[in-house]
């Protein structure tokens, strides 16, 4: 009798410390996966705050052109606000304002050949072009760590262990962009290309 009750407790004892090594190695994978999704988040928002940053400097020179024979206070009101302090809703729809705000510089620099001419507005605005692809690429894959770190909190027993401490599911980034033709490399290609070809820059 006493053989068979310890031959149960080794049994028990056996199955608990499975299960808690099953539970850490589960909690490690997710929070390993997790932490791949918040690099790559990071990653996205540094492109987005670069590209956020060129395009204000590039309204600056714009406007210090016009001087006072253009208002442009509506851009004032975007680019002005603080960026770095916002939530990631408030920063997609804001975004997306500096993306219109954004076409309607370049096509305020077609209508003006001097600007076309200005050195720093030119390379500012390849270097628009190329973080324009950066950026998307850092979104698609935020977007696929996602996927991957929901994926697995879907699956069985990996739901039950993320519900156990407190793990939830990620947001995708939200695709604004697919209705917005300012933000498609073809838009950028050909804008900026009709804005400088005749200077031979590209």
């Amino acid at each position: 009798m006493e053989n068979k009750m310890s031959g149960i407790v080794w049994v028990i004892t056996a199955s608990i410390v499975f299960i808690c090594i099953a539970v850490v190695a589960i909690f490690y994978k997710l929070t390993k996966l997790q932490e791949e999704t918040r690099e790559a988040y990071l990653k996205f928002d540094s492109y987005r705050m670069e590209k956020w940053n060129m395009v204000k400097r590039l309204a600056e020179y714009v406007e210090s052109y016009h001087e006072e024979e253009k208002t442009f206070a509506e851009t004032h009101v975007v680019l002005d606000q603080d960026y770095m302090v916002m939530g990631e809703e408030e920063k997609s729809i804001l975004y997306h304002k500096m993306e219109e705000i954004l076409g309607n510089l370049i096509e305020e620099i077609k209508k003006h050949g001097n600007l076309q001419c200005e050195e720093k507005i030119r390379n500012i605005c390849l270097k628009l072009k190329d973080e324009s692809y950066r950026y998307h690429e850092a979104e698609a894959e935020y977007n696929s760590c996602v996927n991957r770190y929901n994926g697995q909190i879907e699956k069985v027993p990996d739901k039950y262990v993320a519900g156990i401490l407190g793990l939830k599911k990620q947001k995708k980034l939200c695709k604004i962009w697919l209705c917005n033709k300012l933000n498609s490399a073809c838009f950028y290609d050909n804008l900026f290309q009709c804005a400088f070809i005749s200077f031979g820059k590209i």
